[in-house]
């Protein structure tokens, strides 16, 4: 069963700190008893008793809770993928989505003598420590398929913290000390190495050649410390450097360069320096009403679970001090400032600094969404950011669009030069129209008065591509080079070669196109035909009824359009709707023209776009276009 939680802010006043500092900016309750707090692209998921709670750092909102039934203690991600361990079963879910978790698979965690405690993630093999053994599972396929296992030893084996690097895992066996054991056959692993260590050994983390033991209290055991192990080699296991404290428990921790985020329990939250691992020391502080089990950092922003409250916390303490530190650069964007009919792909050039980008750290923004790296829209590149959308849809002729890179940051917090660096687009699907046409269609005119003239209409930002045009009379084609063919944009006349008898038909074509680029799903085009016929030569020139019509001029227009209806007996109604179908404004009892100045039946100005115009008059209807350009 899934429930959002809902919960109440409280803001909390920082404290004086050691060094560098650390603020709570928000500390939200009604938790029961999470035990750990960990992030995936750009996502924060806290396990807080029976369930998964997942938290959007974008919107800074709680948008999932999965309940899977039993307490758990310890998450670990891979790509869509997440395993969560329990105390009895290890779970398999689906945080493609996060607003929307989904339980693909559980299996057990074996008898009672093997409570789940920690999971760690490598090349889709899940190293799960259930205390009197590791089980190594595939994860691969969406569901648990066993590989193998490691037992460690001891008459009460206690296998609580798991990391992995390569074929080495690294496991902590409660007081009994650390681990290295090659896993590289799951069915035959052995031990590489070992190490003592005086407390519980609660998580375990890499960082380069360092192994971090959290090697905090437990039942029974009192010291609390954070060990630094040297595994440059996958035979040795050595303890350089300690770190101690009195008045905390040492339990979860986070690496950000050679900066530790720990969970010190009842210690709050402290930030440890280990640039030199044989001298450890602390920087910050952040002491917190309850116990502080499970920590996650991004950029300057902490997120830490406490037993009963979940804290949102800012530091300094990432941000690298030494003046030769190199930040992450957005050097440029392409394509900029483009006239398209579909949002293409964006590109971003970074350079990267000192340390690797932190790939959840990603944010773009368009318009009032945003996306993040788990995004399928989003790509993360050595030297670039990407963002396709080709897919989003939902803009309207007129629209200008921004595609802005919020956020980037490199895995040791430090933010890039060149934030917001943003591309703009101006948005035009506007087929090309031909309007004022003479003669109409279905029109008749004299023998000795063959003169076709019609004027053109582009959509908004875009310009007329001169050498698209062409006007196609009775099957011979005139340019704009050629003499019968006079183009004064946006008016066109035409005298056609031959000459004319009472009885022919003239069919008349025209074909133009505007500079919206290929690339960008241009151009927009139109290629339209209409036909009128030869009289007499003694009639009266459109001796016949006009044809019922409107022309809409200038199109597109900037503040005032004329509409102006020819052929109607009667009055008639003009109504205009947008392209969404609601009614903007009414014109009752028209006999000839209005103007209509761009506002809705209440005044208000309406915005620039594609409107549609419908006449009615006795009986019969017709539909135009008008474009409004501010």
């Amino acid at each position: 069963m899934r429930n959002i939680f809902i919960f109440f802010v409280i803001l909390a006043i920082a404290v004086p700190l050691i060094g560098q500092s650390i603020t709570v900016l928000e500390t939200i309750p009604g938790f029961i008893n999470a035990q750990e707090c960990r992030g995936h692209r750009g996502y924060v998921y806290i396990l807080d008793r029976f369930s998964v709670v997942a938290y959007d750092c974008a919107s800074a909102s709680f948008v999932d809770t999965l309940n899977l039934g039993e307490y758990v203690r310890s998450i670990d991600f891979s790509d869509d993928y997440a395993v969560v361990v329990g105390v009895s079963s290890s779970f398999l879910i689906d945080v493609s989505d996060p607003s929307a978790m989904t339980e693909l698979d559980f299996v057990s965690n074996g008898d009672a003598t093997s409570s789940g405690w920690d999971v760690a993630i490598s090349d889709e093999k899940a190293y799960i420590a259930a205390q009197a053994r590791v089980l190594i599972y595939d994860i691969s396929g969406g569901s648990f398929s066993l590989l193998g296992a490691y037992f460690p030893g001891g008459v009460f084996p206690m296998a609580r913290a798991v990391a992995i690097e390569d074929s080495i895992l690294y496991a902590g066996n409660g007081e009994m000390g650390v681990y290295g054991v090659n896993v590289a056959n799951p069915l035959s692993t052995v031990v590489r190495s070992s190490a003592d260590s005086p407390g519980s050994t609660l998580d375990l983390r890499i960082a380069d050649d360092i192994l971090v033991c959290s090697d905090g209290s437990y039942v029974g055991i009192d010291t609390s410390s954070v060990l630094f192990f040297d595994i440059s080699s996958p035979s040795t296991l050595t303890e350089i450097g300690r770190w101690t404290t009195s008045d905390g428990e040492c339990r979860k921790s986070h690496i950000v360069g050679h900066r530790l985020a720990l969970a010190d329990g009842s210690g709050g939250v402290k930030i440890i320096d280990f640039s030199d691992p044989t001298d450890p020391y602390q920087v910050a502080h952040q002491p917190t009403t309850d116990d502080v089990k499970g920590i996650y950092v991004i950029g300057d922003s902490i997120f830490a679970a406490g037993m009963n409250n979940f804290y949102i916390m800012e530091t300094d303490a990432f941000v690298p001090e030494t003046t030769d530190y190199e930040f992450p650069e957005i050097i440029s964007v392409a394509p900029n400032e483009e006239v398209i009919a579909c949002l293409p792909s964006v590109r971003w050039t970074i350079e990267t600094g000192t340390s690797p980008i932190e790939e959840s750290s990603v944010e773009i923004a368009i318009d009032d969404d945003s996306y993040t790296a788990m995004d399928p829209e989003v790509t993360v590149g050595s030297s670039y950011i990407g963002f396709d959308g080709t897919g989003i849809s939902g803009f309207s002729a007129g629209d200008t669009i921004i595609v802005s890179l919020e956020m980037l940051a490199d895995d040791a917090g430090s933010l890039a030069i060149g934030l917001g660096m943003e591309a703009e687009f101006y948005f035009n699907d506007v087929t090309p129209e031909i309007y004022d046409r003479s003669p109409g269609i279905g029109d008749t005119i004299s023998a000795d008065s063959v003169y076709i003239s019609a004027s053109i209409g582009i959509g908004p930002f875009s310009e007329f591509v001169e050498d698209s045009f062409f006007v196609r009379v009775n099957g011979i084609n005139y340019s704009t080079s050629s003499s019968y063919l006079d183009l004064t944009y946006p008016d066109f006349t035409v005298e056609p070669l031959g000459s004319f008898d009472p009885g022919d038909s003239v069919n008349i074509c025209v074909k133009l196109s505007d500079d919206v680029p290929e690339v960008y799903c241009g151009p927009n085009m139109v290629y339209e035909c209409w036909t009128f016929y030869i009289g007499s030569t003694d009639i009266d020139e459109y001796s016949t009824p006009e044809k019922f019509d409107c022309s809409i001029s200038p199109n597109p227009y900037n503040s005032m359009c004329k509409i102006e209806v020819v052929g109607i007996q009667d009055a008639c109604q003009i109504e205009i709707y947008n392209t969404s179908g609601n009614l903007i404004r009414r014109f009752d009892n028209i006999t000839n023209s209005i103007l209509w100045d761009g506002t809705d039946s209440h005044s208000n100005p309406v915005s620039s776009g594609i409107y549609l115009i419908d006449i009615r008059s006795g009986g019969k209807s017709i539909r135009r276009k008008a474009i409004l350009v501010q």
